[in-house]
This record gives structure tokens, sequence and C-alpha cells, in this order.
């Protein structure tokens, strides 16, 4: 068998030994199989990454909408509250006037000239007396004024 080994190592054979080439496929094997295990821990991380920072940014859009929604509800009642509130024609601006229904600007102003002249409204039907306003107007409106805001509080 020396002589067969010799004689094939003249001639420029090499006969490797099976089991050392199996070892070696082995380790290759090993050494892919850790590579891609690497790489799947890698990308695990990095998909745990990209959810935490969606999951963060849903929270914070989610957070954002109902803080919206919210403040949009309370607004919205709040602006309602205000607009079905009685106004004190004593007080109030022109601004404030104008929220009375089927009063405008000038009428507004007008109310406002007659309280600087004539001094505050002592009673609701005196507010026929200023220019453009009637029992017509003065019927319809006359749920919508009071003359102190102490008349919120106690009706």
């Amino acid at each position: 068998m020396e002589r067969e080994r010799e004689s094939d190592a003249d001639y420029g054979l090499n006969i490797e030994n099976p089991c050392r080439k199996s070892r070696l496929q082995e380790s290759q094997v090993f050494r892919i199989l850790l590579v891609f295990l690497c790489i799947s821990v890698c990308a695990l991380f990095v998909q745990q990454a990209i959810y935490r920072n969606a999951a963060g940014r849903y929270e914070t859009a989610v957070s954002a909408v109902q803080f919206s929604v919210g403040n949009s509800v309370s607004v919205s009642i709040a602006e309602e509250e205000i607009s079905n509130a009685p106004v004190n024609i004593n007080t109030a601006d022109v601004q404030e006037l104008c929220r009375i229904k089927g009063i405008g600007e000038a009428k507004a102003q007008a109310i406002i000239d007659y309280r600087i002249n004539n001094g505050s409204f002592t009673y609701k039907e005196e507010l026929m007396k200023v220019s453009g306003i009637g029992e017509k107007l003065y019927a319809s409106i006359a749920s919508q004024i009071i003359l102190s805001d102490e008349e919120i509080t106690t009706e």
C-alpha cells in the first residue's frame, strides 16, 4: 500500500483523506450557519427598533387625535354655550351684541350709543327706544337679552 501512495505521488495525484475533506465541509457549513444566525439576530434587532419607533409614532398620533378631538368637542360645546347664552345689553360690546339674532353691527352700535347717552337700560322693553328696534324685533330677541349678569345665575 505504501508503494501505491508513492507511485500516486510520483504521478502528481493528490488523494486527500475523505475524513479530512468532510471536516472541512462541516466547518464551512458551521461558518455559514453562524453568519446566517448573526444576520438573523441583527435583522430581529432592526425589526424590533423599527416596531418600537412605529409604535411610538402611533401612540403619539393617537394621543394627538384624542387631544384634538377632545379639545374640538370642548371648544364646540363652549362656543355653543357662549352663542346660546343671553347677552347683557348693559355691558356688551359690538361683537357680543351681534350674537343676538337680528342684531347687526349698526344696531349693536346704536344700542351702545343709546347706553352712552342715556345710561344703562333699567328694563328690557327700553331697548325699543333704540333706533331700528321695533316691537317685532324686540319680541324675537327678548329671550336672548338680560340687564345684569345676576340674571344668569338666578335663572
